[in-house]
């Protein structure tokens, strides 16, 4: 290139650059939120590297949480926890990075494309009214529109989503390599030698397209892209006097020459392997093709709704939404379909009339003469781009999502080519504000919906303002209330939940109910939360997680063989299900089958090494049989599994204090009220060891500290009051020890220490009176009998 051409390029470049970030920076500091807490926050697969090796196996479904077959945007979240671990902000940036880079790539891209729509090579650098617009301020209008267009807010913001950017990257950089391969002489006009590279182009090409495949199934739409453009662009009109019928005749042969030419048999061989790995080698057990009501005929209908919705997104994007409410439609007459209808009728009459007269004057080598591109070819082929890549997306094969935004990520890119070539050809006083104005209006929208998206109650609540909104939302809006302690807000939302299931003819809504069991349990109303459960396993026979939830409500209530029916059933469902092991051991544990929970908790330990719960629980059954240096070995591993349990620290320093080891007892306390500076247990124990170790003003300030925290909890004023009456403050000792006995009267601590003091005190009768009403609690009380023994000899 000219000099000034290249520093207009590195000003457009770094403008691109600078308009995408600055629209996404305020998406770096949101939570994982949707799906997200499932393909990442609790997926542990992603966390070693040695799991690579399940990628084609059929436990890749199993742990990565994809539902399809992606390994490559698995991969990216690899590399993610590599670099982040589970902050989200690294993850974030990662896709605001991926949707710049998309934008760079794109504007390359459309400056190729349109330089293959003419035979003059040459760019030009400026919007001009006698010349024409140029194919650089055209790919530059087209990029801005796509990297700050509200409808893509989904796809950037959501990590879970991420497969669009990885796939849409691929698709350009095939699409890329594929036009240098065309067509050398572009290729020469960007500065850009191939003469000797064009086989490297075609197996990049290749490799790119394979690579999209795999992140996302939906980039299997290229090798018809690349056919209509052929078409478009390089039609052979030698003759400009042959007949209607022999132009239509060259067009066949012109497709056919196209569609048997090697590189494209490479697309289409590329394509055929990855169907057979997508839907025979590779394919989701859990993945069903329902189609909407049982029929491909209400499918369509409610598919013609659908487009017309996201037409109207991508013209006015206000009721954008992350999750929508699509009624199935059952009759062609009614207007939600009558109107998209007629609005798709209307844009495919005005595609057939851009083609018009699509035959022109050429230079023999199949190439038109003119010296400009051709307006309406190109608006056509933003047209086709549009519905050729939405096609995967229209439910011909069935979407768990029948409508979501994300899906227009790669399709809205014919969208903006058509907007940017009209605007391109307006005069300029009119194109330029206009442009500004529409960039101006995206960015607003686009950076609130940032915002939206910064946690999951935000994202829920905007959400179920919204009419469109369906009802996951309110499922996932009442888990929300849930977590933030308003159960009946929650059960709210759960009714408004079935009540947006049953529109749609969704009768079958386990989750709700299983949901709405969580929140009875949380009240206490374990009738309710009983009855919900059931409900849940009856929509959803296989639901194991509620199998093992109403195992622990069993287990709760104390009907343990319920319990174990439940958990067993769980496992049945699920034989790698390392939750139900665990609780099954608990209950094992309970009814003093030990051999058997150390078995369960072992093999919940072998499907998943790095589960907490069940390490400690290990280590329980082996401190309470005394075996102290196996139980601190399997509460090190549930440490180093978890490092914030500070019941854990708590454990292991009672076992160092049973076994002396006074000065290594107060650092696992001390650890314990670092991680939990509420956890009153771990100062009260602290407190036992400074005390025995004579430090008993240290052991007093825990002591109050703990009952500061749990001020009836009768142990620990007991042993506030000990330590000063060890410390000779009779007063203050006497005042905690009587407050003990009014939290619990038949404390015998509580009577024999609170007899002691009215004995110093010179109360001996009152002395008497409690010693004697601690022998009626526990006959045995040796420290107690002692006491009257003295009192009597004297």
């Amino acid at each position: 290139m000219q000099t000034d051409k290249s520093q207009s390029s590195i000003i457009v470049i770094f403008t691109l650059v600078a308009l995408s970030v600055i629209t996404y920076i305020n998406c770096l500091p949101n939570q994982f939120v949707y799906d997200d807490t499932s393909t990442i926050v609790g997926n542990r697969f992603i966390e070693q590297w040695g799991n690579l090796k399940l990628f084609f196996t059929q436990d890749y479904f199993k742990y990565s949480g994809e539902l399809t077959f992606r390994p490559l945007v698995t991969l990216s979240y690899f590399v993610d926890y590599s670099l982040w671990g589970k902050n989200p902000m690294g993850y974030h940036l990662v896709n605001v990075l991926l949707h710049t880079m998309n934008v760079v790539l794109l504007y390359f891209l459309i400056r190729v494309c349109l330089c293959h729509c003419s035979n003059s090579f040459l760019m030009k650098t400026t919007f001009s009214p006698v010349n024409g617009p140029s194919y650089s301020g055209i790919a530059f209008v087209v990029c801005i529109f796509f990297a700050v267009h509200p409808v893509v807010t989904e796809v950037v913001n959501l990590v879970s989503y991420r497969e669009d950017l990885i796939a849409t990257a691929f698709l350009i950089a095939s699409l890329l390599c594929f036009f240098c391969y065309r067509e050398r002489g572009i290729a020469n006009s960007l500065s850009v030698s191939i003469q000797r590279g064009s086989v490297w182009c075609s197996v990049i090409a290749l490799v790119a397209y394979f690579l999209a495949l795999f992140s996302k199934e939906s980039s299997i739409v290229l090798p018809a892209l690349i056919v209509v453009f052929d078409l478009l662009f390089y039609t052979d009109t030698r003759n400009e006097n042959a007949t209607s019928l022999q132009k239509n005749d060259r067009r066949w042969k012109r497709f056919l020459r196209i569609v048997c030419s090697p590189f494209f048999l490479g697309y289409l061989g590329i394509s055929a392997f990855y169907l057979i790995l997508r839907f025979i080698v590779f394919h989701s057990p859990d993945e069903k093709f329902v189609y909407p009501e049982g029929s491909i005929f209400v499918t369509m209908l409610t598919t013609t709704k659908v487009l017309g919705r996201y037409i109207l997104h991508m013209f006015l994007p206000f009721n954008i939404n992350a999750d929508y409410h699509v009624l199935f439609l059952k009759s062609p007459f009614m207007l939600s379909f009558i109107i998209p209808f007629f609005l798709l009728v209307a844009i495919l009459v005005i595609a057939l009339r851009l083609i018009k007269g699509i035959d022109c004057p050429s230079d023999g080598l199949g190439r038109e003469k003119a010296a400009l591109p051709k307006k309406n070819r190109i608006v056509f082929f933003g047209i086709a781009w549009f519905f050729i890549s939405v096609l995967p997306v229209l439910n011909i094969v069935p979407l768990a999502n029948i409508m979501a935004d994300r899906y227009l990520y790669f399709p809205i890119i014919g969208f903006v080519l058509v907007i940017a070539v009209i605007l391109a050809h307006l005069r300029i006083t009119i194109k330029l504000p206009l442009i500004i104005s529409l960039v101006i209006f995206y960015c607003v929208i686009t950076v609130a919906k940032n915002n939206l998206w910064r946690d999951e109650f935000s994202l829920w609540t905007h959400s179920s303002r919204s009419t469109f909104c369906s009802f996951t939302t309110y499922n996932n809006l009442g888990t929300q209330y849930k977590k933030k302690g308003y159960p009946d807000a929650a059960l709210r939302c759960y009714d408004k939940a079935l009540e947006k299931a049953d529109e749609v003819g969704f009768t079958k809504y386990a989750a709700v109910y299983y949901n709405r069991g969580n929140v009875y349990e949380q009240k206490g109303l374990l009738e309710q939360t009983v009855a919900a459960y059931n409900k849940a396993i009856r929509l959803k026979p296989n639901y194991k997680e509620a199998h093992n939830n109403l195992g622990k409500v069993y287990f709760t209530r104390g009907q343990y063989d319920n319990a174990l029916k439940e958990y067993q059933a769980a496992i049945t469902i699920d034989p790698d299900f390392a939750y139900a092991y665990n609780n099954l051991g608990v209950l094992y544990n309970r009814i003093g089958k030990q051999d058997k929970a150390k078995a369960v908790y072992e093999k919940a330990l072998i499907i998943d090494p790095h589960y907490a719960d069940a390490f400690y629980n290990l280590g329980n059954i082996y401190e309470t049989n005394g075996q102290y240096d196996l139980a601190l070995k399997e509460y090190r591993f549930a440490l180093k599994a978890d490092p914030s349990r500070a019941h854990v620290h708590n454990n292991m320093g009672a076992i160092y204090d049973r076994k002396g080891l006074l000065d290594e007892a107060v650092v696992e306390y001390q650890q314990a009220i670092q991680i939990d500076p509420s956890y009153a247990y771990s100062y009260n124990n602290l407190g036992a060891s400074l005390s025995r170790k004579g430090d008993l003003d240290g052991a007093l300030a825990v002591f109050q500290k703990a009952v500061d925290l749990h001020p009836d909890q009768p142990d620990f004023r007991f042993n506030l009051g000990y330590a000063l009456l060890k410390k000779g403050d009779l007063d203050k000792a006497l005042r905690e020890l009587e407050t003990v006995l009014k939290i619990s009267p038949s404390h015998v601590e509580g009577l024999s220490h609170a007899g002691l003091v009215y004995y110093e005190l010179g109360q001996k009768e009152r002395a008497t009176a409690l010693w004697q009403k601690a022998l009626e609690v526990n006959p045995n009380h040796g420290r107690t009998m002692k006491f009257l023994e003295t009192l009597s000899g004297e």
